[in-house]
């Protein structure tokens, strides 16, 4: 058993002891705050308790100190517990390319492209021309004041938004693409490019599918078969298409303008015939080079068209003719474009051009069986 009047006055000081450090503690807390105000997002003060008196320090030698038990300082929050939203407000949204097109896809060869852009905050838009090279196999801007098939170096200069028409020649046939550079207002720059610029593909009269023509067209047309080639009349634009199967003379294919009738000749050997009224004037007045020997040796020398085919072996034939611009869009560096011509009995000529559309003559051409 334990001895009560032994431990009382151990008992006696030790809660003396307790509740003269409780009373301390109770006078230096801080009050709690009362709400939530801006300042949360600063440091409070530290709290600081106000010395003991003497007299007191002196009853209670062993009483701890009051500034080892004050309550820490409540933690102000940070940034990432609670955002600034009036920080966020403020920053700028990134410029960007809105919009950049070209209308229509695929182009239409003869026709128009429309370019059509919008950035966000640009004070300057540029929109070049590339090209591609296969040697290399990159796509490069066209050099300055370079224009190929209609596309310039530098296709517009413009502000932030606006559009912009080119001219699709007929016979163009480089695939292009358009890179934009747009200068911003607080001087960044921002790009964008287009996809390549295909080209619109009609069935062709070939019934070739890696080809990519214009569509055919249909015109009067009036042919003509002569001892040593051919003569085609376009009844739309009065041009006569000379198509010489010579053996010992060289000419190559030619369009040559209509001239209508000639003046009278004498008569044809028996069997033949003579020009119809649309070739008559081209086939005893018209000149034109002609490769041939003369003692062995090559000349070229000037002779009349009638000269190089002889007499008609049949009468003029009237009939619709088909024609179709060709184009060759493989990027080999290589141009092997051609026009195609149906004949009356079915057959078509093919004639490879060096000159695109507006070429009066060209390396070849030869006939294929319907």
């Amino acid at each position: 058993m334990f001895r009560t009047a032994d431990a009382l006055p151990g008992i006696v000081l030790l809660v003396a002891l307790v509740g003269s450090c409780t009373r301390a503690v109770q006078l230096t807390s801080p009050p709690p705050p009362s709400h939530a105000t801006l300042n949360i997002l600063s440091a409070a003060p530290p709290v600081v308790a106000s010395p003991a008196p003497a007299t007191e320090a002196a009853d209670h030698p062993t009483r701890p100190s009051v500034a080892a038990q004050t309550t820490p300082a409540p933690v102000a929050p940070t940034a990432t517990t609670r955002p600034s939203t009036l920080a966020a407000a403020t920053v700028p949204a990134r410029p960007r390319v809105l919009l950049f097109e070209v209308e229509p896809a695929p182009l239409e060869r003869g026709g128009l492209a429309t370019i059509r852009w919008s950035v966000t905050d640009a004070t300057e838009v540029r929109i070049w021309t590339q090209t591609y090279d296969p040697k290399t196999g990159r796509w490069h801007r066209l050099s300055s004041g370079q224009t190929i098939d209609g596309w310039a170096s530098t296709v517009v200069v413009g502000s932030a938004q606006g559009q912009h028409v080119v001219d699709i020649p007929l016979d163009s046939r480089t695939q292009v693409r358009l890179e934009l550079d747009a200068v911003l207002a607080d001087g960044q720059r921002v790009a964008a490019l287009t996809e390549v610029l295909g080209f619109r593909c009609y069935p062709s009269l070939l019934g070739d599918p890696t080809r990519c023509p214009l569509a055919a067209l249909s015109v009067p047309a009036s042919y003509q078969r002569f001892e040593h080639g051919h003569l085609i009349w376009r009844g739309d634009t009065d041009d006569v298409f000379m198509l010489s199967e010579h053996a010992s003379i060289y000419v190559p294919w030619l369009r040559l303008a209509g001239v209508g009738a000639g003046a009278p000749f004498g008569n044809p050997p028996t069997g033949l015939h003579a020009p119809g009224a649309p070739f008559s004037g081209l086939w005893i007045d018209r000149r034109v080079n002609a490769g041939t020997s003369e003692g062995g040796t090559p000349v070229v020398r000037e002779m009349l068209v009638g000269e190089i085919l002889g007499w008609a072996i049949a009468p003029e034939q009237p009939y619709v003719l088909d024609l179709q611009f060709d184009t060759d869009l493989v990027p080999d560096g290589l141009t092997q474009d051609q026009l195609l011509l149906t004949l009356p009995d079915g057959r078509l000529a093919r004639l490879l051009l060096s000159d695109g559309l507006i070429a009066t003559t060209g390396p070849s051409w030869g006939l294929t069986s319907p």
